[in-house]
């Protein structure tokens, strides 16, 4: 049981009948003020009161006589501004706001005028919400709630909504509901206020009744005939007792009644409850909820999406620099690429390529250069790209053979000529199954033997047609006719400082042409340039949804503050259940929550689902979706939620339940 026991000091005044029954509620001197604007105003003047346990009490005077504000003060909803009011001789000044709400959980049972049922629980479940913040199980309290409404005729409307009961109905709801932690002590507002008479007869024959099983009855009203009903009648005027009369004696010395302490799992009960609360709280708005969802949606979708175009180009990028290769030099000759392809002879030659390949951090070198070829073999023609390369060229830029070999050195002074081939040209110049290796194709006029099959990878520039490659010199004197090239690609040893080597291949190279009639394209910096790209136009797209996720984020705190707005009366009816403040909170934290967790749901499946769109309609960019990605926004989305809960939920935990209560 949670609550705090305030200093237990004698409490002392005021007038009561005289009966063995203990004094259970003493205020002495008791003082209770309002500012409005510049003036204040006095709702009780020095209020000297002593109720007995098990009286039938009614507090009678005009409106604006004081009554409610004694009632409010009565059942700890509200303070004195002077004074002392003692509980059980527990004085309650300087207790906390938590102690309070254990006060109000555990002493007492409020039945309102206006019933203050909430309209989208059915009947029990309205009678069981004080148990919910006692921590009771749901089982427990429901089996309680029934038995409650059983004793009180409504036996048969246990799942009935406010709306399908009777007035008459909803206030014995409302009284259930009052006895549900034990009601020792039942302050009744009004109750007959909007009832007919017979209906209002009943009702103060069941208060009767519940006294005399030893409640505390205190009832407020304007009524003389109800009032006289009631053991003792008190009549405020000017908010001051005017007098304090007693009509009957009671049925004597009675029993205290126990309060039904706080069970032991309290967040396990009311967690769930609070779910559940919140999930029916969000189906009643069903329009403005699925709109304001509609913001968190699109900002998660939009996040996963934005990571998915991040992931997919960086495959693209990475299939991209698979060509590049792994610490790759190009050497470009400036006139060869200036005016076209093959349009002039290149300034790099075979004396370039000899002094490269002899350089100690130059692991290989070869040029490709190229021409576009009539392939035959017997009876079956094609056209194909014929490249003049060094046998360091499948090495440098990773094209395995996957049948037969490479070009050996001696190749280009044997008396033929060697070619390999990728598997387009295999496919194409010879049937299936048969050998290519060893067969003659005929390059325009030139006959070269097949000697291997090469793998080539078609994301690269050489795999863009049917590929063949002849060693370059053969390449040179008998397919190009010149011992020039425009393209030399240089490995560079991983060991070597690759800033270092640059610089020696340039000096080198402007020291060799006595010009700078070369460009140099180092593939290390073109594969940093574009994971640069990458990730900046990673960042760019993210953090468009990210803007997005927020401002969704903050349409949901708006919401949600709104609602605050709206359902202050709901919040001070809970406060006068016994929600302690951090109950309030965690309604809305948890109401917030379920709207973000909820659209983040939905956004990821819509995510998903326009990826497999995206899979069927042809787009100029690739999608790629990782469960991680999908997890990390379904967290930003908790996460939202809890952000957006922040301010509502403290909103909601300061409201003044007497204010609340009045609206």
């Amino acid at each position: 049981m949670e609550r705090r026991e305030a200093p237990q000091t004698p409490c002392v005044g005021g007038t009561a009948p005289d009966a063995e029954a203990p004094v259970l509620l003493v205020l002495e001197n008791v003082h209770r003020t309002y500012r409005m604007g510049d003036q204040i105003v006095a709702a009780l003047d020095g209020i000297d009161l002593r109720i007995r346990a098990g009286e039938f009490v009614a507090i009678i005077g005009q409106s604006g006589s004081g009554k409610s504000t004694l009632l409010n003060l009565l059942g700890c909803l509200d303070r004195p501004s002077e004074g002392r009011y003692c509980i059980d001789g527990r004085d309650t000044a300087g207790v906390d706001p938590d102690a309070m709400a254990a006060l109000r959980r555990h002493t007492f049972g409020f039945v309102f005028q206006s019933h203050n049922l909430l309209p989208r629980l059915p009947a029990w479940a309205n009678v069981a919400l004080p148990a919910i913040y006692a921590g009771e199980a749901a089982a427990s309290r429901k089996r309680r709630a029934a038995t409650l409404l059983v004793r009180l005729g409504l036996g048969e409307r246990l799942d009935h909504r406010p709306t399908q009961l009777s007035g008459g109905q909803q206030q014995r709801v409302g009284i259930a509901r009052a006895l549900m932690n034990g009601g020792r002590i039942i302050l009744a507002d009004e109750p007959t206020g909007s009832l007919d008479s017979r209906t209002s007869a009943e009702l103060l024959t069941l208060f009767r009744t519940l006294c005399d099983e030893g409640h505390t009855v205190v009832i407020v009203t304007h009524d003389p005939q109800v009032a006289a009903t009631a053991d003792r009648v008190i009549e405020i005027a000017d908010g001051r007792i005017r007098t304090d009369r007693t009509q009957r004696m009671g049925q004597g010395t009675r029993p205290p009644l126990q309060p039904i302490p706080d069970g032991s799992r309290r967040w396990a009960n009311q967690i769930p409850e609070a779910v559940k609360s919140a999930i029916g709280t969000l189906l009643a708005h069903r329009l403005r909820n699925v709109l304001t969802m509609l913001g968190i949606v699109i900002g998660i979708a939009a996040v996963i999406l934005a990571v998915a175009i991040g992931q997919g180009s960086e495959q693209e990028v990475l299939e991209k620099m698979k060509g590049l290769g792994s610490n790759r030099t190009e050497v470009l000759s400036r006139s060869y690429y200036s005016s076209g392809l093959g349009s002039q002879r290149g300034s790099l030659s075979q004396a370039d390529l000899d002094r490269f390949s002899a350089f100690s951090f130059v692991t290989g070198a070869t040029p490709s250069e190229e021409k576009p070829s009539v392939l035959r073999h017997q009876n079956m023609v094609m056209s194909g790209t014929v490249y003049g390369v060094e046998p360091a060229f499948f090495r440098i830029h990773d094209f395995p053979i996957v049948l037969g070999r490479n070009f050996t050195e001696g190749g280009a002074r044997s008396s033929g000529v060697e070619i390999i081939i990728d598997a387009s040209i295999r496919a194409s110049l010879f049937a299936p199954g048969e050998d290519p290796l060893g067969a003659l194709i005929l390059v325009g006029m030139v006959p070269a033997r097949v000697v291997g099959i090469a793998q080539i990878d078609g994301s690269s520039r050489f795999g863009r047609r049917p590929f063949a490659a002849i060693l370059n010199k053969t390449f040179s004197y008998r397919i190009s006719g010149h011992a020039y090239f425009g393209h030399l690609t240089l490995q560079i040893a991983e060991t070597v400082d690759r800033d270092v080597a640059l610089a020696a291949i340039f000096k080198s190279l402007r020291a060799w042409h006595g010009a700078q009639d070369f460009i140099l394209f180092d593939a290390e910096a073109q594969r940093e340039a574009m994971l640069k790209a990458k990730v900046i136009l990673g960042l760019v797209t993210v953090s468009i949804a990210g803007i997005a996720l927020v401002i969704a984020t903050v349409g949901v705190m708006n919401m949600m503050l709104v609602a605050v707005t709206e359902r202050t009366r709901e919040i001070g009816l809970l406060m006068a259940l016994g929600a302690r403040r951090s109950d309030v909170m965690l309604q809305f934290f948890i109401e917030a929550s379920t709207l973000c967790v909820v659209g983040g749901a939905l956004g990821t499946g819509l995510a998903l689902a326009l990826g497999e769109v995206a899979q069927v309609v042809t787009l100029p960019f690739t999608l790629a979706f990782g469960w991680r990605s999908a997890v990390a926004a379904f967290l930003c989305a908790s996460l939202a939620g809890l952000g957006a809960g922040v301010v509502p939920a403290r909103r909601a935990a300061q409201v003044d339940p007497v204010e609340a209560l009045t609206r």
